[in-house]
């Protein structure tokens, strides 16, 4: 009876060991075929927008009924639900579903049906909405499509306190002006614990556009956790703070731009 404690005991001991000294993991974002992801997303929002410029222009911002400074607070939900089948010759279906969404031109129940292949790359070919007219889902075809396609990450094998970089390109507007920039990410692995890898994420917002009819100046930062899935091997946590500051310098016009945002993102796999 000892012997079969002490051997029980053993048996744990080296279990426990083998679970705790995992010390790196092998990174490969994407979906996996015959899985449910359910994404719950909670983001809020404040941009401050202020104006100054000559005497003329400021009374005609303020005849037209534009406050100074702007200030806006959004709040936004997303949850949506994503399906994927079996495989075949490399690739499997794809079927998108917005359970509950804030976008009135993108309702609950619209669903975008496409493909993947093993490399993680995602194809939209339809969209199913009982309210979307044909020539807008045409151009969200493309960004649906882009913006799943963002997402992926390098595939690299990462031990704990190394970190690997991403480049997200993005444009904004402000007023008549688009304003091009990059966020640079850098993920840090920190820790492994039950096949789930946690991340620390510092971000930087680097300027791209540039004009000879304007002058722009662009700061900005985040921070954030992330959590990966080593067997499913997705993001299942999400975890961010940023803040952007821009500087548009327009012919008798100056626009400033406060950004920050906080957004909590979750993904249940089933």
């Amino acid at each position: 009876m000892k012997k079969l404690i002490f051997f029980s005991f053993f048996i744990l001991l080296i279990s426990c060991k083998a679970q705790t000294s995992k010390k790196s993991l092998f990174l490969k974002v994407g979906y996996l075929p015959n899985n449910e992801y359910h994404l719950t997303q909670n983001q809020n929002s404040e941009n401050i927008v202020t104006y100054s410029g000559s005497v003329e222009i400021m009374n005609n911002l303020k005849k037209n009924g534009v406050d100074n400074p702007q200030i806006t607070k959004t709040s936004s939900i997303l949850d949506s639900k994503t399906s994927t089948g079996n495989i075949k010759d490399t690739i499997f279906p794809i079927e998108v579903e917005l359970l509950k969404s804030v976008n009135e031109q993108m309702k609950k129940g619209t669903k975008f049906y496409g493909y993947s292949n093993q490399n993680g790359q995602i194809k939209i070919d339809s969209i199913y909405s009982d309210n979307m007219k044909d020539d807008f889902k045409q151009s969200l075809i493309k960004s649906m499509q882009d913006m799943m396609n963002k997402s992926l990450y390098p595939e690299k094998e990462i031990k704990i306190g190394e970190s690997f970089e991403k480049r997200t390109p993005l444009s904004i507007p402000i007023s008549d002006v688009n304003i091009d920039f990059e966020i640079f990410s850098i993920y840090t692995l920190k820790d492994i614990n039950n096949d789930i890898g946690y991340f620390d994420l510092k971000q930087e917002y680097i300027l791209k556009s540039t004009s000879k009819d304007y002058k722009i100046e662009l700061t900005g930062f985040g921070n954030g956790v992330m959590e990966y899935d080593i067997h499913k091997e997705f993001f299942v946590k999400f975890d961010s703070e940023m803040e952007m500051n821009v500087k548009a310098e327009l012919e008798n016009l100056t626009i400033d731009l406060i950004s920050k945002s906080v957004t909590k993102q979750k993904t249940e796999i089933k």
